[in-house]
């Protein structure tokens, strides 16, 4: 008996990983099964219709054609995420067999994306006026638009997004978005978290969506991804867009508002409710876009981020901070266990030298020259010699 239910688990994990797919021969073949429809209604599954790029644009079209008449209120939240998922199902198993000519298809995946960029901005600018349940359900269409659009950065289809049509404009918005997220720890208490007794009546909510006390902080590492994505490409026309939008500078204050956003919720005791399920991949994402940006062809972001506050203050202040995660064993992860015992700025930091000096090693000596200077000028090494001499 064991052993037939791990069976029909893995068939159930296979007929989900056929239906993500939807190929039509699959399709249609389990369609002329006559009991197929009842044994699958069985396992909480039905087979999902076929999809087409015509479909999904005109369905994207619609909206686009709606102009200002379309608000967030009257967007239909369910549906418009389920097109989200048609559209990467289609990128992802048809694009490249379509024989729509590969123009038509650039130009229809362009205006999928300007879509949802308006719309994320949309719903989000109307987050904090909204009931509770539909907040959630905000969350819910933002999350899925921007990852989206991340793994098209990811697969390589950037040029979906940033173009030279609409690129500075998208860019804008993902950096504009990106920092509004990093800063939420800096906003009233009504704009940090949701209000939990609005969702009592609500559990098919609560269930579905985990509350956390920045809401935003998972999007803020989606936005942080595609902004990597960006700067790791090290094309002319994304270097030149990022160059045009200061993006060095910005990443440099970026960089700073994480590590207080981390103290914050070090302070205040919160870094199981807040920092366990994020912190990990921020941290990694915040050291490569770093070093890509480093390395970057575009000299001048190199120059915006060598101009912005982030290494004097890196080397005043954030490089002698000394606190550290007091989190429950119980409550940690296997990524996270690293962490635990450590000064996760202070540490960031130390790696963050580590990477200039690498990059030192390598020829490129713009960002070991500031980091010289900046430590100097805030008597590093002594303070570090007295560290091991007398202690913290």
């Amino acid at each position: 008996m064991r052993n037939y239910l791990q069976l029909q688990d893995k068939a159930v994990d296979l007929f989900r990983f056929m239906f993500e797919q939807r190929r039509p021969t699959i399709l249609r073949d389990l369609s002329c099964i006559g009991a197929s429809s009842t044994l699958l209604r069985e396992q909480g599954l039905k087979i999902p219709q076929l999809i087409s790029l015509v479909d999904i644009v005109s369905y994207f079209d619609d909206h686009l054609q709606m102009g200002d008449e379309l608000t967030a209120r009257i967007l239909n939240i369910e549906t418009f995420v389920l097109a989200i998922k048609d559209l990467r199902c289609w990128v992802k198993h048809f694009y490249d067999q379509s024989q729509i000519p590969e123009l038509t298809k650039i130009k229809a995946m362009q205006r999928c994306c300007s879509l949802m960029v308006r719309v994320v901005t949309l719903t989000w600018d109307d987050y904090w006026e909204v009931s509770a349940e539909r907040k959630l359900e905000y969350l819910h269409l933002i999350k899925s638009s921007l990852q989206l659009l991340d793994w098209l950065c990811i697969q390589k289809k950037d040029h979906f997004i940033f173009n030279e049509e609409s690129g500075a404009t998208n860019l804008h918005f993902i950096i504009s978005r990106c920092n509004r997220a990093l800063s939420q720890f800096r906003a009233p208490p009504s704009h940090i978290q949701l209000p939990l007794d609005e969702l009592i009546g609500e559990p098919k909510f609560v269930q579905k969506f985990e509350y956390q006390q920045f809401p935003f902080t998972e999007i803020g590492a989606i936005l942080q991804n595609i902004l990597y994505q960006l700067v790791r490409k090290n094309s002319k026309l994304l270097n030149q867009l990022l160059s045009q939008a200061n993006f060095g500078f910005v990443f440099g204050q970026q960089l700073i508002l994480e590590y207080e956003f981390v103290r914050s919720c070090i302070d205040k005791k919160i870094e199981s409710m807040v920092l366990i399920d994020s912190y990990v991949k921020k941290n990694e994402i915040r050291l490569n876009t770093l070093e890509y940006l480093l390395r970057s062809s575009e000299k001048s972001l190199k120059d915006q981020f060598l101009a912005s506050p982030f290494f004097n203050q890196m080397f005043e202040d954030f490089i002698h901070d000394f606190r550290e995660f007091n989190i429950q064993f119980s409550k940690i992860d296997l990524e996270f266990l690293a962490f635990r015992r450590s000064y996760p700025i202070r540490l960031e930091c130390i790696s963050i030298v580590n990477t200039v000096l690498m990059l030192k090693r390598e020829g490129m000596y713009d960002a070991y020259s500031d980091l010289v200077m900046f430590s100097r000028r805030h008597f590093l090494i002594k303070r570090e010699l007295d560290l091991l001499r007398y202690g913290q």
